[in-house]
Formats: C-alpha cells, sequence, structure tokens
C-alpha cells in the first residue's frame, strides 16, 4: 500500500489533486478541505497521507493532509455500506472532531447531513463505530486540550475545518501573544496570518 505521497503538487481539480513524485503525476481523490488548504501550493512541494483503495478493475488513492483524518476515513469505510465516496463526503461535510462527538454521543441525524448519507447509513455509522473512535483526533485534541479556553478550541476546530492540520494549527497557536484574551474572530485572524 502506499502511506503517502511527497512530491511537487502539479495541479488542483474540484475533487482531487496531482501530486509529481519522481516524474510519475499521481491524482489524489479527497474532499474539498484539503483542496483549500493546497490553493496556493501549486508547484510546491507537498506530502500527502494516502489511502489506496483496489477494487477488480479500478484503483484509486484517497488523500489526507494528516493521518488522524486518514485513520479516521478508514474507520468510516469499515462499516458495512459505506463505501470511500460516503466517507469522503461526510469528512468534506464537517471537522473530524464534530464528526466523532456525534458518532460517540450516538446522533446520526448529524452525519445524515453529509451529501449523500442516508438516515441508515448515518444509524449504522453510529452503531458499529460508537466508542471506538475516540483515538482518531488525538494529535488535534492535544492543540485544543483541557487547560485552554472555550473560544481557543473553537478556534482550533474552525481552522482544522478549512484543512490545516494539528501540527500547522499547534505551531501558529505556539507564536500568538496573548491569546487567551483574544475573542473567536480575533484567534482566527491572528492564526491565519501565521498559517
Amino acid at each position: 500500500m502506499i502511506a503517502f505521497i511527497s512530491g511537487v503538487l502539479s495541479d488542483i481539480t474540484e475533487s482531487s489533486v496531482i501530486v509529481d513524485a519522481g516524474g510519475i503525476g499521481f491524482e489524489i481523490l479527497t474532499y474539498p478541505g484539503v483542496i483549500a488548504s493546497l490553493s496556493d501550493s501549486i508547484g510546491t512541494e507537498v506530502k500527502i497521507h494516502t489511502y489506496m483503495d483496489v477494487k477488480e478493475q479500478d484503483m484509486c488513492l484517497y488523500g489526507f493532509m494528516d493521518v488522524s483524518d486518514k485513520k479516521l476515513f478508514q474507520q468510516l469505510i469499515s462499516v458495512n455500506g459505506v463505501g470511500p465516496k460516503v466517507a469522503l463526503a461526510i469528512l468534506g461535510a464537517m471537522p473530524s472532531e464534530r464528526i466523532i462527538s456525534a458518532i460517540n454521543a450516538g446522533n446520526p441525524k448529524i452525519l445524515a447531513d453529509a451529501k449523500g448519507v442516508g438516515t441508515k447509513v448515518a444509524q449504522r455509522i453510529v452503531l458499529e463505530l460508537r466508542g471506538k473512535v475516540a483515538g482518531a483526533v488525538t494529535e488535534l485534541e492535544a492543540v485544543a486540550d483541557s487547560t485552554d479556553s472555550e473560544v481557543y478550541g473553537d478556534a482550533v476546530a474552525a481552522l482544522r475545518n478549512l484543512g490545516f492540520t494539528a501540527a500547522e494549527i499547534k505551531s501558529a497557536m505556539k507564536k500568538i501573544p496573548d491569546k487567551a484574551n483574544l475573542d473567536f474572530e480575533e484567534l482566527i485572524d491572528a492564526a491565519l496570518k501565521l498559517l
């Protein structure tokens, strides 16, 4: 399997990115958050974590900016009736921490809001994964730990939804002086200037 691809980002489409790695152009299917985070990176070196899906007559690579989203994707597709396209739709519709929270709270309605995810599929995801997905965002939880304010946690979640990795967010947040006294918008603005 191909765990990740490092190379020059050569193109972006509506649903994929193309990375030139050693003279081979790999098309990697992904979701809007990843595409948005890479929109200004054409021609630069990138690293994308990948999951390779092999079927009888088809092989596809699915891409993620960090390992935690890849793990959540793999957990979602382990559910009977949830294929890669549905899992990408869920990841593209909301931040991973919201997905995990909905699953662990037993709330399939939130998942059913994603395009292509019906009520029965959402219920099946909750039934099969409830209590099993807590480890998927440990890196993100380390960024927004319990010692920080609710505003800080909300800002971290918003930045993740924009496609930034937990490591990028953690690095930026460390550089913001006096962040405890900033409101949500000020904290987001300060972080975006550093990302």
